[in-house]
């Protein structure tokens, strides 16, 4: 670690170079705990990035009790994804699931296009 944050600021070059002074300008080096730290808005930069199908989940998960017996790769059977409102949604076709009323399983997923 030691050695590529060396490289990264005895680098001077010009292609980059404002981004390279500003990772220089966030990190610290401790001499005494021989540690490197970083000082940045990380916590600010993780809460506004955009939702996507991977942070939608999780979402999807605090909030509904069936979705948490369900694993990420099964999620598609049962909910659709809202583009719009980067969420998922219930799906309203397919075969009903016994016990949980107003869920329905999709017996397909997509469409397959071909070309002939």
């Amino acid at each position: 670690l030691n050695q590529s944050l060396y490289y990264l600021k005895s680098r001077n070059t010009t292609r980059n170079s404002k981004r390279r002074r500003s990772a220089q300008k966030s990190l610290r080096y401790d001499k005494k705990y021989d540690t490197w730290t970083l000082r940045c808005k990380c916590a600010t930069i993780a809460l506004n990035l955009p939702a996507t199908r991977f942070t939608a989940f999780f979402i999807l998960y605090q909030n509904d009790t069936f979705a948490k017996t369900l694993l990420y790769l099964e999620v598609p059977a049962y909910y659709t994804w809202n583009e719009s409102k980067k969420s998922f949604e219930r799906s309203k076709k397919g075969e009903p699931v016994d016990g949980q009323p107003g869920t329905f399983k999709k017996t397909t997923i997509g469409r397959l296009y071909a070309v002939s």
